[in-house]
């Protein structure tokens, strides 16, 4: 379980934003500059808060009233920047090893080719990132996110970069793993129809506040999701 409640002072308001999440994926939608991609970061501890706690699986990550900050390399998140973030002068295959801690090497090496596969780009080791297309960066640095054996996955803007043909094949990919490594994933996104297809829970902002959040209660088997939203601003 993840759960958030946070404040953070920006340039030009206030963001506030407070929810729990268990094993399901959660949609962060609204606007360019509404405080989507500073939550993201808020939570794999690149930025710090101001106010508030977050908590994942019963550690604290962020206590203001606790002075606690767990720095990121201890918070086991992976993070799906919305760039890449891949190193050009690094291969396909390196860029991905690159996340894989130093121990137990031996047995995430594996893990890490298991998945090149899975993501159907196990020929594309050898090349760099720019031989290869925006959508084959994009699955490199998701399963670079992925070979840390990540408690929570943040995906800032996935398919910002990519054609409609590779928009839905990773949008796919993404309710695959989902369903596979069954961990809590926040996608950010300003795009309705992939909030409506992806999360099991959506969250509106607007420069910094919770202007609405809705469940779609079809997650699994054949239930469809129906979106089912609660209009009006949340209490803070």
């Amino acid at each position: 379980m993840l759960t958030v409640n946070i404040e953070k002072d920006l340039a030009d308001f206030r963001l506030r934003i407070a929810f729990e999440l268990d094993n399901r994926i959660l949609v962060l939608w609204g606007p360019s500059g509404a405080g989507k991609t500073t939550t993201l970061e808020c939570l794999a501890g690149l930025r710090k808060p101001d106010r508030g706690e977050i908590m994942l699986q019963e550690q604290v990550l962020y206590s203001s009233s606790a002075r606690l900050d767990l720095p990121a390399r201890l918070r086991h998140i992976g993070y799906l920047f919305q760039d890449h973030n891949l190193f050009p002068h690094m291969t396909v295959e390196q860029n991905i090893k690159y996340g894989i801690p130093k121990i137990q090497g031996k047995q995430r090496t594996a893990n890490h080719r298991e998945l090149m596969e899975q993501f159907g780009i196990q020929h594309l080791g050898g090349r760099y990132p720019h031989q290869i297309s925006g959508g084959e960066r994009q699955r490199a640095a998701l399963i670079r996110a992925l070979v840390t054996e990540p408690r929570l996955l943040l995906l800032d803007e996935p398919f910002s970069s990519l054609d409609q043909q590779a928009h839905v094949s990773l949008r796919d990919t993404i309710r695959e793993l989902h369903a596979q490594w069954n961990i809590p994933v926040i996608v950010v996104t300003h795009d309705q129809g992939d909030a409506e297809q992806l999360g099991h829970t959506v969250i509106t902002l607007d420069r910094g506040a919770q202007i609405a959040a809705g469940q779609y209660p079809g997650t699994s088997g054949d239930n469809p999701r129906q979106p089912s939203f609660y209009a009006g601003r949340l209490s803070q």
